[in-house]
C-alpha cells in the first residue's frame, strides 16, 4: 500500500483538539509537543498498519515546512530542519494508496 499525507497550517489563538477520520485512520487536529509525553507526535496511523502515507505539513503561504514519504507518527511540530514551529493553525495533506485528504492541524505548546 501506499499513502501521502500533506499538512498545512495557519496561526490561530483560539485552538481544540478533536480527530477527523480519513478513510480507516483517525487524525486528530491538534498536537501539544511540550515535553510533558502527552500528544508530543501527530499520531495519525495504527502501529500495525503496513500502508505508506506520505505526509506534508503546509504554512498558511502553503511552503512546505515538513514531509515525509512513509509516516510513521513522527512529527512533532518542527520544520525538516528541525526547527520548532511556533504555536498555530497549519495544513496537511496525506496521501494513503490512492486515497488524499487535506485539512488542518493545531501546534500548541
Amino acid at each position: 500500500m501506499k499513502a501521502t499525507i500533506s499538512i498545512f497550517f495557519l496561526i490561530s489563538f483560539y485552538c481544540s483538539l478533536s480527530s477527523i477520520v480519513i478513510g480507516q485512520t483517525d487524525t486528530p487536529t491538534g498536537i501539544t509537543p511540550n515535553g510533558d509525553s502527552t500528544n508530543e507526535t501527530w499520531r495519525i496511523r495504527d502501529e500495525n498498519s503496513e500502508a505508506i502515507i506520505e505526509v506534508k505539513i503546509f504554512d498558511r503561504w502553503g511552503k512546505v515546512l515538513w514531509k515525509s514519504e512513509n509516516y510513521y507518527n513522527n512529527w512533532n511540530g518542527v520544520d525538516q530542519s528541525n526547527n520548532i514551529l511556533e504555536n498555530g493553525t497549519y495544513y496537511y495533506s496525506i496521501s494513503i494508496d490512492d486515497t488524499k485528504s487535506t485539512g488542518w492541524i493545531n501546534v500548541i505548546r
